[in-house]
């Protein structure tokens, strides 16, 4: 799977290995470029770096993609709605992750899930920016939120991903909010549920790219202390640093650079 470089590679890799329904494609860090493979940087070099875009010498090998989702544009989104106004003497925003999903046409559906699940950082603050990467139209696939769900703290407490699938009893607002077109966003907290219906077979692919903040101070989570793991789906992103912070510790990297202020 590390060899793969495309959806339709991808397509290949799944045809041979599953026969399992799959929701989505998905990518992660396309901005770090080849930062991922960087591992044993200075991590402790980061804590007093002032500019967080320059943290890692590494975002200067990046793709043009990187200009974007580093912008100070969407992190200031990001950071107004984690509650950072830059006025707070050393309260800074973080870039966690991007990713870019693909979701061909036939592709099921993707299940009720929160991102935080799978962070391995004990953190409620922490967002998600979806933004399309084609318009997107009635009949696509888009996001489908449960507001308020990432207030609901009886729900991860006693139940599974698996006692989450029927939500109909808890008396969320089910929203989504398309139709979308280029240079639309939504936002969502990392804790808040939410699901994404088939693509339509008569539908070109539904592209997105995912860019998620946190802010800085936040703890890798200690194994000791925690009822259970973080979900593994996205491993691929954070197993290139997370070795190098110990648990309990500050999650500050170079592949978790500042972006705001």
């Amino acid at each position: 799977a590390s060899h793969v470089r495309s959806p339709a590679e991808a397509m290949e890799v799944l045809d041979k290995h599953s026969d399992e329904e799959v929701g989505f494609l998905q990518t992660f860090n396309l901005h770090r470029g080849g930062s991922d493979r960087q591992r044993g940087e200075d991590a402790s070099a980061d804590a007093s770096a002032e500019n967080g875009v320059g943290e890692s010498n590494a975002i200067d090998l990046a793709p043009p993609c990187a200009e974007y989702i580093l912008s100070r544009r969407l992190a200031k989104v990001a950071a107004q709605l984690l509650g950072v106004d830059g006025k707070k003497e050393q309260e800074r925003v973080r870039l966690y992750q991007s990713c870019v999903f693909s979701k061909p046409a036939g592709f099921g559906e993707t299940h009720w899930h929160s991102d935080a699940n799978m962070v391995p950082l004990d953190t409620n603050r922490f967002v998600t920016l979806w933004l399309p990467l084609r318009p997107l139209h009635d009949d696509d696939a888009a996001l489908v939120f449960a507001s308020g769900s990432h207030r609901d703290f009886s729900l991860p407490y006693w139940h599974s991903l698996e006692g989450m699938a029927d939500l109909s009893g808890r008396e969320y607002e089910v929203e989504s909010y398309d139709p979308l077109d280029l240079g639309d966003a939504t936002a969502h907290a990392g804790w808040c549920l939410h699901w994404s219906p088939p693509q339509p077979v008569d539908c070109p692919p539904r592209y997105a790219l995912s860019v998620c903040y946190f802010v800085d101070g936040a703890r890798r989570l200690v194994a000791a202390d925690c009822r259970k793991s973080p979900e593994i789906e996205d491993e691929w992103s954070y197993r290139g640093w997370l070795g190098d912070i110990g648990e309990g510790q500050p999650a500050r990297h170079p592949a978790l650079p500042v972006v705001y202020p």
